[in-house]
């Protein structure tokens, strides 16, 4: 590596909602779980349709996993981006610009005033979102910076920065 990388911009209020939901869908924990309850609803959606399925107990379960099941829908499509928008107009820190500097060391993030050296080997690998790339950091603390892709100012700096992950052996999903 001749010279650091340095990537700047702006987080907005869809990025964190972005970030959000693909880490939510690329965790392995999440889509067993989602699975799991797509299958329950599809079951209890037979048993309400079909009412010569099941007794009468079987029917009230499903009423019940049917309004747990879209509960849930409910919650990642809407609630959860409503609150990631709330705390986004609330907190001037999520508001602040960030600059990442990619050298042989590790990255220095930077955002406002407050600065994070994150060292190579603590990145377990990088997420590539529609629109964004995610870091997961696993140091002392779990931390997920992103970076938007609008935030390549030239062809040359999105290249660049997947040839570095490529050189330090950090994964791309």
């Amino acid at each position: 590596m001749d010279a650091p990388l340095v990537i700047r911009f702006t987080p907005d209020r869809k990025d964190y909602i972005l970030a959000s939901r693909t880490l939510a869908t690329k965790s392995t924990g999440f889509m067993i779980i989602a699975g799991l309850i797509l299958l329950a609803m599809i079951a209890a959606a037979v048993v309400l349709i079909f009412p010569a399925v099941g007794t009468a107990v079987w029917r009230n379960t499903a009423f019940v996993v049917l309004l747990v099941g879209a509960f849930y829908i409910v919650y990642f499509l809407a609630i959860i981006p409503w609150q990631l928008s709330r705390a986004y107009k609330s907190n001037e820190y999520l508001q602040k610009a960030r600059t990442l500097t990619f050298s042989e060391s590790g990255v220095t993030m930077a955002v406002g005033e407050n600065t994070s050296n994150l060292l190579w080997e603590n990145f377990k690998h990088v997420i590539s979102g529609s629109g964004f790339y995610l870091l997961v950091y696993v140091g002392e603390n779990r931390v997920y910076p992103f970076i938007p892709k609008r935030a390549f100012t030239a062809e040359a700096s999105e290249e660049a920065f997947l040839a570095l992950l490529e050189e330090k052996d950090i994964p791309l999903r």
